[in-house]
């Protein structure tokens, strides 16, 4: 017994026998694995990058390429990726920023560790670059299939049959005094708070549904603002948006419409109608703002009229203003007290958050929208004033 027992055991000892039927273990095979891991990711790196910047050439160079994607191929994204991500009632981009930030973080302090205790080897950082490439490979194929081309797309104005031609300064000053007049007939329609200041009157969930409403009406107008809409969606780090002085940002990445919850209440619906734009396809920020706009002026409520108008108010009262200021004074004269409270309100509220924030989100966005084919950068919002004077040549049939 005892015999049979060494036997056993001699079988076990290192470097004896393995037994019937089994092999050595391979040493190298782990080290295939990984090997074949990082392959992977060098493949979808290049394809991912491939793919962006293939799409993006074709959305720039050949005719009607990036028309029939925003017409066809995107709208597919709003209604089965906007709809699924619009069920949440928070804001995923906002959620996945913070998750990036803390991935961010926790990888910058895991590298640093390594290197101050000597382990950072040259395979490790290979392994970094190679992660990194895939990584915003695929952010950038995203960007690009939920918003790039949409940038290379027939403008709104040529969609809508709009033609932006040279105005007089009469012709501004009309639009000035028409929108005045507007705003004078609604002011006293709205719901105001305790020190006679602009307030919705509902909550936010309420207001979000009237805005795509808004849209929705307008879309049956214009077929390519037709169609579903997901629900906007609020912030909940406002105070971020407020000192880059944003209002509202789209989330290509989540199709979401993210707007700033917090800012002057008049401008409100306008901004979300500006957002829910963005959902249809209209990348550029002045026909945005020119649809933001005509969806708000073109709804039957007194409130979203007022939204609407009063901002147009501010932006085309700046343009009259550098090309005549006197014309502009006249006008101004005529806008009514609690329309100017409401003005004088929405200044006050920028000034809290002015700083280097703010001038630094300008020359990023600036940057971001002439890299986008927006070749006027931040100074594009101002054509707003030319569609809707486009807008207003049409209308009285000229």
């Amino acid at each position: 017994m005892a015999d049979s027992n060494l036997m056993e055991g001699r079988d076990a000892i290192p470097g004896g026998s393995f037994g019937e039927g089994s092999n050595p273990p391979d040493i190298g095979s782990d080290k295939r694995d990984r090997v074949g891991g990082y392959l992977k990711l060098v493949i979808i790196a290049a394809s991912t990058w491939a793919a962006a910047v293939l799409l993006s050439f074709l959305a720039r160079t050949v005719p009607g390429f990036a028309e029939s994607y925003a017409s066809v191929i995107y709208p597919l994204f709003i209604r089965t990726v906007g709809r699924i991500i619009g069920l949440l009632p928070f804001s995923v981009a906002e959620v996945l920023l913070y998750i990036l930030v803390i991935y961010v973080i926790d990888l910058i302090i895991r590298c640093v560790s390594r290197l101050f205790l000597g382990r950072f080897a040259f395979d490790a950082a290979v392994v970094f670059i190679v992660r990194l490439a895939a990584a915003t490979g695929i952010i950038a194929l995203v960007f690009t299939v939920f918003c790039g081309i949409n940038y290379h797309r027939n403008t709104f104005a040529r969609n809508a049959g709009l033609t932006a031609a040279p105005s007089s300064v009469d012709e501004l000053a009309a639009l000035y005094v028409s929108l005045a007049e507007d705003i004078n007939e609604d002011a006293n329609s709205v719901v105001r708070d305790g020190e006679g200041i602009f307030d919705i009157g509902m909550s936010l969930k309420e207001c979000n549904k009237a805005c795509v409403t808004a849209m929705k009406e307008l879309g049956q107008q214009m077929n390519s603002l037709g169609g579903f809409y997901p629900q906007p969606k609020s912030v909940m780090a406002w105070q971020l948006l407020s000192y880059q002085n944003v209002t509202g940002v789209y989330s290509p990445f989540t199709v979401e419409a993210n707007y700033n919850g917090n800012i002057p209440a008049f401008t409100l619906p306008f901004t979300i109608c500006h957002e829910l734009s963005h959902l249809k396809g209209y990348m550029r920020e002045d026909e945005a703002n020119f649809i933001g706009w005509l969806s708000c002026a073109s709804s039957d409520e007194a409130w979203l009229r007022y939204s609407g108008n009063l901002t147009a108010f501010i932006t085309v009262g700046n343009a009259l203003y550098e090309a005549d200021s006197e014309a502009w004074s006249q006008v101004w004269t005529q806008l009514c007290p609690s329309a100017k409270a409401d003005i004088q309100s929405s200044n006050d509220y920028w000034k809290r958050f002015e700083g280097k924030a703010a001038e630094t989100h300008e020359r990023v966005n600036n940057a971001y929208l002439k890299a986008n084919g927006q070749s006027d950068g931040v100074k594009s919002y101002g054509k707003m004033v030319d569609l809707m004077l486009a807008w207003r040549r049409k209308s009285a049939g000229a």
